[in-house]
Formats: structure tokens, C-alpha cells, sequence
């Protein structure tokens, strides 16, 4: 399993992170997405704010992750530190979701738009 996986290494959102998630998770599509080896055994970070952080002063991050089991997981996290953000660990099991489908699963998590921004590929 990912580091982080104890309750203590998680980060729970104040209300002016949450709302700041949600601004990111509207600006976030596929095209953005760096998705070379997205489903690997190693921790990957396939979309970021980069340079660009939010009011809060702190970026957010969607990391992937395939484990010994098959299973393919995907979180959203917060910091420099990557502090995986709690409730936001998603199982998809063993068929691989394309990226349009991990963008719109931790969209729905949070109440935005799967339409936003305009879906690039495949799904919305």
C-alpha cells in the first residue's frame, strides 16, 4: 500500500482548503495529465498544480498507484509533503481506469462538474 496509509499521515481540510480543492479539481483535465506509467508499483503523480499554488499556499497533487494485488488506486494530496488527503483514496480494482475516469471519480467527491473542464477524451 501507498505511504500514508495511516490515519495520522492523513490531512483533513479546513473549509478554505476544501473549497481551494474543489477550485483545482475544476481546472483539472486529462490534457494537463502526466500519464506516462500512471499505473506502476511506485507512487506516481500524474497531475499537479506545478508552480502554481492555491490561496491557501499549498498545491494540490493526484497520485496513482498499482498494487501487488492488481489493484489500481488513486488519491489527491496536499503540500510539498504530498499528505494524502483523507477520503479521497479511491479503489478501482483490477480493470485500469482511463485518466478521464480518475479525474471525474474525485471530481463526484467533491460535488464539481464532471464537465469541467470540457472532458478531452474518452469519458465524462
Amino acid at each position: 500500500m501507498p505511504s500514508g496509509g495511516k490515519k495520522k499521515n492523513l490531512a483533513i481540510l479546513n473549509k478554505e482548503e476544501k473549497r481551494a480543492l474543489c477550485e483545482y479539481l475544476e481546472r483539472a483535465g486529462t490534457q494537463q495529465a502526466h500519464v506516462g506509467n500512471a499505473w506502476s508499483r511506485e507512487i506516481q503523480y500524474i497531475h499537479g498544480e506545478g508552480r502554481i499554488t492555491t490561496k491557501t499556499g499549498k498545491a494540490f497533487h493526484i497520485g496513482t498507484f498499482k498494487g501487488g494485488d492488481g489493484n489500481h488506486r488513486s488519491w489527491i494530496t496536499i503540500g510539498g509533503e504530498k499528505k494524502k488527503i483523507e477520503g479521497t483514496d479511491i479503489n478501482y480494482g483490477v480493470d485500469e481506469p482511463t485518466m478521464q475516469q480518475v479525474f471525474n471519480a474525485h471530481k463526484r467527491q467533491f460535488g464539481v462538474d464532471v464537465r469541467s473542464p470540457t472532458p478531452s477524451d474518452d469519458e465524462a
